[in-house]
This record gives structure tokens, C-alpha cells and sequence, in this order.
């Protein structure tokens, strides 16, 4: 299809704008979808199946795999299905959609998806390449925890996926990190059911073939954790290319000899070869695989702060607050094994600021005093050595900085702040998310967020304070619908955060 062309379903229309890749059975193309009533707008990935195609029901599958996934999981790593449907493709104007109306159920299949705007894993690879440069191991181990976390969800509503590979896994941005999203369902296959094709080999890609792939065996859940393998092998040999080593690693399963990485990941081998073995009855299960990935993010993360009541793992940085640095956090409570997602502040503490930092800290006393589901909630705070934050100890609000001043003027010391992690960025990314693909906020949306807004205000104002830097990187979005962290600025003759909430509540319908 050509940019303009216009595909109509019964629901709506999609305008295409330009082709952004090729599926298992069909072009995929970047389009605005526009509902008939007009109460929809957004920009999805649509895929149009070829007619021609091996099978046409083959082709439905993959729509149907899309759908069962779709209305059974929320997980971020794999791709979400919008809808699938027959279509006519068309011009623009009147005619074409009467036409296009008439002849609907004999058009293509087309599965619309949610748009990437980061493309696929392919692509970071291919640039890493071009760079010669290689990933870091913290970044490989992240890359596929995201990848068996989506896996194992899958694997959970017993989808096989059969073609795991970097083209197939989509990158989309949130929070200013890469978020990577299994996608392409073409030759995924329910476990149990039996399969149209009796010739498997010859779908899929070659690179990342399990064994019993290529022999044109039964395929179940092992064949994507070999895949899983596989590209956990190519991302640690980058810059290098995977066919050049993948007669050797072939040979060397087949053999059931040790696969090996490069020296920076030779640790990782035998992790390696539980993904790689010949006998797939033998692999890893990707619910293990996903714990054990975890635990390899874990081991590289920035380090372990360690205070009185239990201990912060920081994985890495969110971004920069006010007086320092916001990290994401899994806090462990003394004596209890469970894991909790906090935000952690770090602001470092110099000997000449300590009127700016004893304003902070009294700020930050009062406001967690605050039940307002609108204001970030604090939960902890210590103090660590800059020479050691392996260990800390823990002083009451007050009495660190009464004494840490007057002790000795010369040490420097950090300061943490323990807030609770709001998961889905700050406003700021959102309304920078809406610019990139230009769509509007509706009107209902907006009154909703600035009621939010104000609610939060109207109670710091309530109990005196003005921070005076009211902005949208200062809104965090813990929720899709709800903001959390409302701050606020102080001039005379404006309304007042009371009127400014009445005033936003009148108008949500």
C-alpha cells in the first residue's frame, strides 16, 4: 500500500502513512486510525495478511493468538492487539467509502496493534553493530529478563510462540527506557493443539532454530527458550555477527558440548547452555529462566544501600529531582522476603548548604504527613558515608541535622529519600508522547488531570507550603488516570487551588 491509501473497517478508518516493516504473512504499516464516530483517534501498527498466503486460516490465527492474549494479560512486554478485521482498501473520498462499505467481508485481513515508536530489537542491535561498539552486561541481562517476562506470560496461557527472534520483538519508550514487547504471532501455536503445517522448517528463521525445529519436529515451549538462547548469544558477542558463529554452536549442541561466550561473560555459560541444550525436555522452563534473569539484573545494579529498617537495591536512575538524583529501588524489609518497588532519592549533602537541605528536609516532614492520594507519598529516609554506601546507619529527622553540621563541616555526606515509585513516568512524557504522534488530550482528560492537579494543591496549600516550581516533570503519572505529585506556586490575584478544583470537577462528565 501506498502513504494515503485508506483501509476501512466496520469500526473506522486507518489512513496509512508509511510502511515500517514486514511480518510472517503480510507488510506492516504505521496508520491513523479515525472511528466513525469520531471518538477515537490514535496512530497503531496495522498488519495486512496477504491473500496469497500459505493458509488462509493460518493467517486468522495469528488474530486469534493476538486476541486470547490481549483479553487475558496486561504484561508490557508483549505487544497489545487492537483488533482484526476485513477491509477494503481505498482512496479518500466519498464514493470509495460507499464502495469500500459495500464489499467489506470480501477484503484482506488486517490486524491492527499497538505502535512502537521505537521499532524492533533488530534494529538496536543493528546500530550497535554499525557503532562497534557492545552492549553492557547489565544492559544484556535487562534486555532479557523483559524478554522472558513477556515469554513466560505466554508460555502461562500456553502459546507457543515458534519464530522468538530480534525482529520480532518490538521497542516502544516509556519513562526514557527502552521497553522491549514480544510481537508477530504468525506461527505461534496453543500447546496441544495440532498445527496446519507439517513441514515446520519451513517457516520461522534459521538463526534461531531449535534443534527439533530444524529436524521438522513437534515444537512446544523449549523451542522459544532456545530462541531465548540464542539471542542471549548474540547480543553478548556484538559487534560480531550471530552467522558466524552459528555452525559452531550447532555443531557443539548437537555434540552436547559447552557453548561458550566471549571472556567478559564466561560466568554466564552455564546459564547459556541451559537454554541451548539438544534435548529440549532438558531447557530451562521460561518461568525459571525469567527468575533467573532477574536475579542477574539484580547482581548488576548500581549497589545496596543498606539502612535500619532494610535494604535498597538501586537498578537504576529515574531521573533528577530537585537537590540530586531519583533511582528505581527494590526494597527488601528486614526479616521478610518480599520485594517492594520504591523510588529512591539521593541528594548529596556539601558542607555550604545546609540551610537549603534543613528546608527540604522540613518540607519533606510535613508533606508525608499528607493522606492526599495527589501528593508522592514518602516512606523512608536515612543518611550514608560517602566513603562507604555498602553501609549506613540511620539518624532520626531532627537530630541529623542538628548534629551532622555542628560535628564537622568537612564531611559530606548523601541523604535518601524512600518515595513511592509512580510506574508510568511524569506528565511531561505524556504530554511530549502526544506532540510526537499528533493527538490531542480530550477535553475530558484534561478537565480530569487538572481536577487532579488542583486536589493535590488545594491540600499543600492547606497546610502553607509553596514550592514554587509547578511544571509537568513535577506531575508524576502513577496510574494511566491518575497523577501523583501536585506542587504549587504562590503569587496574589489568581484563583485559588479550591477554585481551580471546583472549577475543573464542573466540567468532568
Amino acid at each position: 500500500m501506498e502513504a494515503g491509501a485508506v483501509v476501512e473497517s466496520l469500526d473506522g478508518r486507518y489512513k496509512i502513512i508509511e510502511k515500517i516493516g514486514i511480518g510472517t504473512f503480510g507488510d506492516v504499516y504505521l496508520a491513523d486510525y479515525v472511528s466513525h464516530d469520531l471518538s477515537k483517534t490514535k496512530k497503531v501498527a496495522l498488519k495486512e495478511v496477504v491473500r496469497n498466503c500459505y493458509d488462509v486460516e493460518e493467517c486468522k490465527k495469528e488474530a486469534k493468538f493476538m486476541k486470547i492474549i490481549s483479553g487475558s494479560l496486561t504484561n508490557i512486554h508483549v505487544s497489545k492487539f487492537i483488533d482484526a478485521f476485513n477491509g477494503r482498501i481505498t482512496s479518500e473520498g466519498w464514493f470509495s467509502w460507499v464502495f469500500s462499505k459495500l464489499s467489506l467481508k470480501s477484503g484482506n485481513l488486517f490486524i491492527s496493534m499497538e505502535y512502537c515508536i521505537g521499532g524492533d530489537f533488530n534494529d538496536v542491535i543493528r546500530n550497535k553493530k554499525e557503532s562497534k561498539s557492545k552492549f553492557e552486561g547489565k544492559v544484556i541481562y535487562d534486555y532479557i529478563y523483559q524478554i522472558v517476562d513477556g515469554l513466560a506470560e505466554l508460555h502461562r496461557q500456553k502459546i507457543v510462540h515458534r519464530d522468538l527472534k530480534p525482529a520480532n520483538i518490538l521497542v516502544s519508550w516509556e519513562e526514557a527506557k527502552e521497553v522491549l514487547k514480544i510481537a508477530d504471532f504468525g506461527l505461534a501455536n496453543l500447546k496441544g493443539h495440532a498445527t496446519a503445517r507439517s513441514k515446520p522448517e519451513f517457516y520461522g528463521t534459521p538463526l534461531y532454530w531449535a534443534p527439533e525445529q530444524r529436524e521438522g519436529r513437534s515444537c512446544g515451549y523449549p523451542v522459544d527458550v532456545y530462541a531465548v538462547g540464542m539471542i542471549f548469544y548474540e547480543l553478548c558477542i556484538v559487534p560480531r555477527e550471530l552467522s558466524q558463529d552459528i555452525k559452531s554452536i550447532r555443531d557443539k549442541v548437537k555434540k552436547c558440548e559447552e557453548v561458550t561466550l566471549p571472556e567478559e561473560f564466561t560466568e554466564d555459560n552455564g546459564w547459556l547452555n541451559k537454554m541451548l541444550t539438544k534435548n529440549p525436555d532438558d531447557r530451562v522452563t521460561s518461568a525459571n529462566l525469567k527468575q533467573e534473569a532477574l536475579f542477574s539484573v539484580i547482581m548488576q545494579t548500581v549497589g545496596t544501600i543498606v539502612s535500619q529498617k532494610g535494604s535498597y537495591t538501586i537498578n537504576r536512575q529515574l531521573g533528577s529531582g530537585g537537590f540530586g538524583e531519583v533511582y528505581f529501588t527494590e526494597y527488601t524489609p528486614n526479616g521478610s522476603i518480599e520485594i517492594q518497588i520504591m523510588a529512591l532519592k539521593k541528594i548529596p549533602i556539601h558542607n555550604n548548604d545546609a540551610g537549603e537541605y534543613q528546608k527540604e528536609y522540613e518540607l519533606i516532614r510535613k508533606i508525608s504527613e499528607s493522606k492526599n492520594q495527589h501528593i508522592i507519598k514518602f516512606i523512608d529516609h536515612f543518611t550514608v558515608e560517602v566513603a562507604d554506601e555498602e553501609r549506613i546507619s540511620e539518624s532520626s529527622w531532627s537530630s541529623w541535622f542538628l548534629s551532622f553540621f555542628h560535628w564537622n563541616s568537612s564531611i559530606n555526606q548523601n541523604l535518601f529519600i524512600a518515595m513511592e515509585y509512580c510506574p508510568n513516568g511524569n506528565l511531561a512524557s505524556k504530554i511530549g508522547g502526544k506532540i510526537h504522534l499528533k493527538n490531542a488530550f480530550s477535553r475530558k482528560t484534561i478537565y480530569n488531570y487538572m481536577y487532579q492537579i488542583a486536589d493535590g494543591l488545594e491540600e499543600l496549600h492547606q497546610m502553607n507550603i509553596s514550592h514554587r516550581d509547578l511544571k509537568p516533570e513535577n506531575i508524576l503519572i502513577k496510574d494511566n488516570n491518575w497523577l501523583n505529585k501536585m506542587i504549587t506556586w504562590d503569587p496574589n490575584n489568581r484563583m485559588t487551588s479550591a477554585d481551580v478544583k471546583r472549577e475543573a470537577c464542573s466540567r468532568i462528565e
